[in-house]
């Protein structure tokens, strides 16, 4: 019988014998061609977005289906989502304007208080009556001094682990894209690029609904279809 392992697992050369279906989809071993269903096929004259035969039906430069009701919906709701984020934006970017010449007047505040500090005063580290402490023994003073580094230490609350002093993420938003997108392909597509289309009914007789005007072909899912962008005709 010879030496090893006689596991089914183990025949043949090329290590894939014993595999399941889903192991080799995952290795990506074989053919991965897959037969799609009739189900899983949107019908030459169904919209994009309702999945439903189209009434008044518009077609876009890519060739994708839409009623016209729908479409107008879908895009009205994206131009409304895009003016509220760009209002969201610019609002963002006059609060950090604003913070911005906030802090240049305070720079230029602090640049001037320097100045007079070490032209005027007693230097950098200028004495500042703080008021009257209690010292450790209990008794009073009249004046107390401290330095203006002092001063602002005490103003620092330094409890990390309060809520109020935890970081916060700042959540920055990037300038939205003004333009409205076919909601199949994602490019963009504006009204005045949707074109109507005009069907040609077929005999009923034919056992199709619609059919080419000049050839008298039926139309099928299979069917290549042009539409003329002047006519609207398919």
């Amino acid at each position: 019988m010879g030496g090893g392992s006689r596991h089914s697992k183990n025949a043949g050369t090329m290590g894939c014998e014993g595999q399941s279906y889903n192991e080799r989809r995952v290795l990506k071993f074989g053919t991965l061609n897959e037969r799609i269903g009739k189900d899983s096929v949107k019908d030459f004259n169904a919209c994009g977005l309702t999945l439903q035969i189209a009434t008044d039906p518009v077609v876009t430069s890519e060739g994708v289906l839409f009623s016209k009701e729908a479409i107008f919906e879908n895009l009205l709701k994206q131009k409304k989502s895009i003016q509220r984020q760009l209002t969201a934006w610019e609002s963002q970017q006059s609060a950090e304007d604003a913070k911005a010449d906030a802090q240049a007047v305070a720079d230029k505040e602090s640049a001037l208080a320097a100045f007079h500090s070490q032209n005027h005063g007693a230097g950098k580290w200028e004495t500042v009556d703080m008021g009257p402490v209690v010292n450790e023994e209990g008794g009073g003073a009249n004046n107390s001094y401290a330095t203006d580094f002092e001063r602002i230490q005490n103003k620092e609350m330094k409890a990390f682990w309060l809520p109020s002093k935890t970081p916060d993420a700042k959540v920055v938003l990037a300038k939205p894209d003004t333009s409205t997108k076919c909601p199949v392909t994602g490019k963009k597509l504006r009204l005045k690029d949707l074109v109507d289309v005009k069907w040609t009914p077929a005999p009923k007789d034919s056992g199709c609904l619609s059919m080419c005007p000049s050839c008298k072909t039926c139309f099928y899912n299979a069917t290549h279809i042009v539409v003329v962008k002047g006519t609207g005709d398919a």
